[in-house]
């Protein structure tokens, strides 16, 4: 009463309905103690909606929404709008599982416009993700598959991640970076038994795809950045690092991560009189004449000639004086545009570097074993002054 329909509807999912979640703690004794609970809250994490739909809890919400009535729906309803906004995997298999339908029949309830207003927000979270409305059809089960984990030990302690590919196919060579590849797990692995070598540092991830290596470094460094070009790549290193990092943000001394934006050929322009015009970059962008970062990470990010130069310049660019690179590549036998690199690297005046073949097999126990028959080498790059460093006239 006194408050229009639009501000019931903006104040209940900008705050989560405070008063009507302490309601729905009351009326919901018969629902499941963990999902009550995880509805109660006002911005429940990422890692928390991922474990509640891994473990059928959506099918559980959709079961309540067919039964609940005031506060307890309206409570349901804003949590699913909070939880779908943040988690597109949701939005698909609450879709699935029949959730579209159960919101059809709150639709079409009569006299309560407040209820129908907030069951057209949760469908609009899940058309943020691509669901259309109403779903086809009820498949039932989780849609979208579970995340990957992958678990090291080091010096400093256990590191636990999960990382979610890109849930879209491979169509071209821009969506190199929609699943993972071996050599982030080996640099990954390095990185976390011999942290000193980000510990404090800000720490820079090119051609991130997934994000493996970068997210290895954050508990470490004094601040990571994940970078690729990619649109869905970088919004799925959002979700990424959401899902590792969010819960545990406020853990003494560790940052969460970036994402940006980065183009290999931006700082390497190749003319082309038949190019299409480039997008303008966005506003947070990582561009020539920019950022520069104490450690540079990046695993498997060539993949043809092109690459290896533009790499070198965005190496050359991107480092702070006195700074190191880290890259870890497979064999020129196993991976094309490999072969460049070093040449690439050796043209650029101001950088020095070595190469070693990876062999300890504490680094390469992660490895898959479908890319065991692989060569790995490591690649460390340091930055230093040309201007001091070049020879009198």
């Amino acid at each position: 009463p006194g408050l229009s329909l639009g501000s019931v509807i903006g104040l209940g999912l900008a705050l989560g309905l405070g008063l009507g979640f302490s309601k729905a703690r009351v009326g919901m004794a018969a629902f499941d103690d963990g999902i009550a609970a995880l509805v109660a809250t006002a911005d429940p994490s990422l890692s928390d909606l991922l474990d509640m739909r891994l473990a059928g809890g959506y099918s559980a919400v959709i079961a309540r929404l067919s039964s609940a009535s005031g506060a307890d729906l309206e409570a349901l309803l804003i949590f699913l709008g909070v939880a779908l906004t943040k988690d597109g995997d949701a939005a698909h298999d609450f879709a699935g599982g029949g959730g579209h339908a159960a919101l059809q029949r709150i639709m079409m309830r009569s006299g309560d416009e407040a209820l129908a207003a907030l069951a057209c927000e949760v469908i609009a979270a899940s058309s943020r993700h691509g669901v259309s409305f109403p779903s086809p059809a009820a498949l039932g089960g989780a849609i979208r598959p579970a995340p990957t984990p992958y678990a090291f030990d080091g010096p400093a302690g256990a590191l636990a991640l999960r990382l979610r590919d890109v849930p879209k196919r491979q169509t071209a060579q821009k969506d190199t970076g929609f699943i993972m590849w071996p050599a982030a797990v080996v640099l990954a692995r390095f990185l976390n038994l011999k942290p000193e070598n980000v510990a404090g540092k800000a720490v820079l991830e090119i051609g991130a795809g997934l994000g493996l290596a970068g997210f290895a470094a954050v508990p470490h460094a004094a601040h990571v950045t994940l970078s690729d070009y990619n649109d869905e790549v970088l919004e799925n290193l959002r979700y990424n690092a959401a899902l590792n990092f969010e819960a545990r943000a406020q853990a003494p001394g560790l940052k969460f991560p970036a994402v940006r934006f980065l183009d290999f050929h931006e700082f390497r322009p190749i003319p082309d009189p038949d190019a299409v015009a480039k997008r303008e970059p966005p506003a947070d962008a990582i561009v020539p004449g920019g950022d520069a970062f104490d450690v540079v990470l990046g695993t498997d990010m060539i993949c043809c000639d092109e690459d290896a130069w533009s790499a070198a310049a965005v190496i050359a660019q991107t480092l702070k004086v006195g700074g190191v690179a880290y890259l870890c590549l497979a064999d020129p036998r196993n991976r094309y545009g490999v072969e460049s690199f070093p040449a690439a690297l050796a043209a650029q005046p101001e950088l020095t570097f070595e190469v070693k073949r990876v062999e300890d097999p504490q680094v390469m126990q992660d490895v898959t074993e479908q890319a065991r028959y692989l060569d790995w080498n490591l690649f460390t790059v340091t930055r230093h002054d040309a201007a001091a460093a070049a020879p009198p006239a």
